[in-house]
């Protein structure tokens, strides 16, 4: 075994054995037990009321690798002679690790406080989108005290210098990052003044959709056509929105022509008849009809009523009932519903 005795880099290689065996040894011990804990929380968090497993769960979910892999090297460097210049560098990597790592467990708690509380206020979109916020800007907070630690630390720098160079830096950044810091507060205008929330139904333009999710930088929301389509939240916020999360009926106005060859004691009787219609529907509260002008090729009849819901399958439900009996009882009274035609003159 004299092979042991050989030096690399200062250290005999039973030494590197040593450290490569610490290592590899400790990086797969602590695997199988984040896996055997993993496994083992799971089963308990289907089963028990309690958070405190959930939250073990996701420290050990959070855990990253890469810690994992430094501490089995910071682990097995302590069997090697190492100059102490390298050995500051190798502190403040793990140091920097440590710091993200942290950051990751925190973040990891507020998810899980986050949805603790989404499913304690199901059914409250006001409360669950506030809880969002909250988490949102605690992961912001979170992530922004350990920056400034983790800099001070592996610079050496005091934290009033360092955040004095903040400040003077930050004017450049913000020049930088002017459009996301702009949707960032957008969005913090979201979240305080609560123009729209998760799940309600929106109009933007000719866009209309339901509200999925209201992030740090874009919204987004589900059409019923089934795509999804993305705001930035200061374009969003830029426009009218048309919320219809308030609106307890949905007032109808449609438009009739009939043929102006129609009779005038018909075109007298219609009025009444699309009242009849309308009142024979339920959720439906007839307004009024009447005849509203005279087209190029037809007499207008307008009417509207209204339905006393804010449910968007039920307005399309009832409209489609209404056109449909208007047309079947204008047929049995020989009114005719034309439409623009062109005839064509043709010279021999």
């Amino acid at each position: 075994m004299q092979f042991l005795s050989i030096v690399f880099w200062g250290n005999p290689l039973s030494d590197w054995a040593k450290a490569l065996g610490t290592t590899v040894g400790l990086y797969l011990a602590v695997k199988v037990i984040k896996t055997i804990l993993i496994n083992r929380m799971r089963v308990a968090a289907e089963h028990t009321r309690s958070s405190v497993d959930n939250i073990i769960l996701e420290v050990a979910v959070q855990t990253q690798e890469l810690l994992i892999i430094l501490a089995g090297i910071y682990a097995g460097l302590h069997f090697l002679t190492i100059s102490d210049k390298i050995i500051s560098i190798i502190d403040k990597i793990f140091y920097i690790v440590v710091a993200l790592q942290v950051g990751y467990w925190l973040g990891g708690f507020i998810n899980h406080l986050v949805i603790f509380r989404e499913k304690k206020q199901a059914g409250n979109k006001e409360e669950q989108t506030a809880v969002h916020a909250f988490g949102l800007f605690g992961k912001i907070l979170i992530w922004t005290i350990v920056a400034l630690v983790t800099v001070q630390n592996v610079s050496g720098m005091k934290m009033d210098a360092l955040i004095t160079s903040l400040g003077v830096g930050g004017i450049a950044a913000g020049l930088a990052v002017q459009n996301i810091l702009k949707d960032i507060f957008a969005s913090l205008s979201i979240f305080l003044d609560k123009p729209f929330l998760v799940g309600d139904y929106i109009q933007v333009g000719d866009i209309g959709g339901t509200i999925e999710n209201i992030g740090l930088k874009s919204t987004r929301i589900r059409t019923l056509q089934g795509e999804e389509v993305i705001f930035s939240n200061s374009d969003l916020l830029e426009s009218r929105i048309h919320n219809y999360r308030s609106m307890q009926r949905r007032m109808v106005d449609i438009t009739i022509g009939v043929s102006p060859n129609t009779p005038y004691q018909t075109l007298q009787s219609l009025p009444a008849l699309f009242k009849e219609i309308i009142e024979k529907q339920e959720d439906v509260t007839f307004d009024r009809a009447n005849l509203s002008n005279l087209g190029n090729y037809t007499v207008n009849f307008e009417i509207m009523y209204h339905i006393e819901s804010a449910d968007f399958d039920l307005f399309v439900q009832r409209r489609e009932a209404i056109y449909l009996e208007i047309i079947h009882h204008l047929q049995e009274k020989n009114v005719d519903m034309p439409y623009p035609t062109q005839t064509v003159l043709l010279q021999q």
